[in-house]
């Protein structure tokens, strides 16, 4: 092995050892002097208190440095679509409208935003559109619509909506763990189109009445969040229906499951 060879690999197990030595230090840059000769070798990857790393749909920054020089962060922000259904969950039958409620139903779709304030806290809103479907049965609105005389073979209440929601968010586990949190919070619709379908034997009817129907809607919003999952809890606060015209209401609780793709 002659001379320039021996110097080459000795330099190059320096530097190797300079930049392992490096790595758990802020400083991107290192300066070694080597009899007269300096030798500078710059990291290729340096991070710095305060900085920003974007990655994906999310901001991280900069939070602790602990003992042993581990830099930890958290995710600052994000934004995702989330799509969900849900199902009418009967509280009290005997104050909600007959109807069938396995095929009662709501599907939504949306964006949620979260703002992370600590490792364990953090604050959400959500946009969505979300359609609410209801099988009655009984006609409800009879003496109210003019319904058809002929035998009745479905009639359904329906509503688009769009809508918003502010949150908190409680997470259960750390950073770099699955992901486990509780939601709680509230939401609110304002119903764009609402409608009272019934389809007899010879004919079918719509019924459109904003006298009857109410299109703003309000109540609380809870969850479960198990890694992209949500299993999410509404009540709904307010009535859907003129309550001098019909007493009865659609159920306020629905159960569901979002999914959240992040």
């Amino acid at each position: 092995m002659n001379l320039n060879t021996t110097k080459f690999l000795i330099l190059l197990g320096l530097t190797a050892i300079i930049i392992f030595v490096n790595s758990s230090k802020t400083e991107a840059q290192t300066t070694i002097k080597i009899g007269e000769a300096e030798l500078v070798i710059q990291s290729p990857i340096a991070v710095k208190k305060g900085d920003d790393i974007t990655q994906s749909n999310m901001t991280y920054k900069n939070v602790h440095v602990n003992k042993k020089g581990r830099t930890k962060f958290w995710p600052r922000s994000s934004s995702f679509v989330y799509a969900g259904v849900g199902l009418a969950t009967p509280i009290e039958r005997d104050e909600e409208l007959p109807l069938y409620y396995g095929e009662s139903y709501n599907i939504e779709a949306g964006f949620k935003n979260i703002h992370r304030l600590s490792r364990f806290y953090a604050i959400g809103t959500m946009f969505n559109y979300s359609f609410y479907n209801y099988k009655l049965k009984e006609m409800p609105f009879e003496g109210i619509f003019e319904v058809p005389s002929d035998n009745i073979k479905s009639e359904y209440f329906r509503t688009d909506n769009v809508g918003v929601g502010l949150f908190n968010r409680f997470y259960l586990t750390g950073i770099g763990r699955p992901r486990i949190g509780i939601d709680a919070g509230a939401y609110g619709d304002f119903a764009f189109s609402r409608r009272y379908k019934i389809k007899g034997d010879e004919r079918k009817e719509k019924f459109h009445d904003n006298s009857v129907f109410n299109s703003l809607q309000a109540g609380l919003y809870g969850a479960f969040v198990l890694g992209d999952i949500a299993f999410y809890v509404k009540y709904r606060l307010t009535n859907q229906f003129n309550p001098d015209l019909l007493i009865k209401e659609t159920p306020k609780l629905s159960i569901g499951l979002h999914w959240e793709m992040m």
